[in-house]
């Protein structure tokens, strides 16, 4: 049974059979580009030396490289207002009091003496929760788990 090197050398190794004076797919630095190219010369079963078919330059070989997966786009950016419509939307439970004495988690809805309903949107650290509002998006203050069970 093969080793996994010996495996994966054989999966990325062009054919074999590949003899000097072949056509294979390289990377051109002269082109910027991968183009075929003319093998010149040759270690064992790898090409060392190419030359380019469109620009006639000569260089080591560079293998193209394969097909990256495709980027997706990162989601657009909504403004604290319209975050909060969201959030708000998505509610399950009615708005709690806020209490500095208490831990929030992700998503759960509370309601703020000074900046009104909030929803939570992420917990910058284990006693601070950023809360997005209406007017903006505020960092507030709550226990920890340790804090709350000492009491």
């Amino acid at each position: 049974m093969p080793s996994k090197t010996t495996a994966k050398k054989k999966k990325d190794a062009p054919a074999p059979f590949l003899a000097v004076g072949d056509n294979v797919d390289a990377k051109c630095g002269k082109c910027k580009d991968v183009t075929k190219h003319i093998v010149l010369a040759k270690i064992g079963w790898k090409p060392t030396r190419v030359e380019c078919c469109v620009c006639s330059a000569t260089h080591e070989f560079k293998p193209p490289r394969p097909a990256s997966r495709r980027r997706v786009a990162p989601a657009p950016e909504l403004s604290p207002e319209e975050e909060w419509k969201f959030r708000m939307k998505a509610a399950k439970e009615a708005a709690k009091p806020y209490d500095r004495e208490r831990a929030y988690a992700v998503g759960e809805v509370i309601a703020h003496q000074k900046f009104g309903d909030g929803a939570v949107i992420s917990r910058a650290s284990e006693t601070v929760c950023e809360v997005v509002f209406e007017t903006g998006t505020v960092k507030l203050i709550m226990a920890t788990r340790a804090t709350r069970r000492s009491r």
